[in-house]
């Protein structure tokens, strides 16, 4: 057995996808990169984060994560204008195209083809966003970047 080392992506690396990916196949993947940058979240994080959790304070977000792993509650800002992008704005583009009249609270349902769906996003997927960015970037390896992305806090 021998173990492999994952790889994580740069900050350059992550401005360029979210500068230039196409908002209307990568909008959720975006918008899930920033928060896991940004609070260092894990994949169980993000995937029960709800729409009551982030409050527009100002031009910035503030999120708020339920104590799970430590049992202590903490809050992050992603700030509109730290960055060479303002990541705010896909935030406000996301919940636009979010459905009104849903019963689940969660935060990230379903994004296809620039349209949202009914479906919460499985933890899972969360992981498989990240081999999607490196793909996107053209990455050697792709498969070795893991939802662990989040946690290096490269933002």
């Amino acid at each position: 057995y021998t173990p492999k080392k994952t790889s994580m992506l740069s900050r350059s690396e992550i401005d360029y996808f979210l500068k230039e990916a196409p908002d209307k196949k990568y909008l959720l993947m975006k918008v899930v990169l920033t928060f896991g940058i940004f609070g260092a979240c894990r994949r169980y994080e993000l995937h029960n984060l709800c729409i009551d959790d982030v409050k527009h304070k100002g031009p910035n977000l503030e999120v708020h994560i339920r104590g799970q792993k430590l049992y202590k509650p903490r809050t992050f800002t992603i700030v509109a204008d730290g960055g060479p992008v303002n990541y705010v704005q896909f935030f406000d583009k996301y919940i636009a195209l979010r459905p009104k009249n849903m019963r689940c609270k969660s935060l990230f349902v379903g994004y296809r083809d620039g349209k949202c769906c009914r479906q919460k996003v499985g933890v899972n997927s969360f992981g498989r966003y990240v081999i999607e960015v490196a793909k996107f970037l053209n990455l050697p390896n792709a498969t070795t970047y893991t939802g662990r992305v989040f946690r290096s806090g490269a933002l």
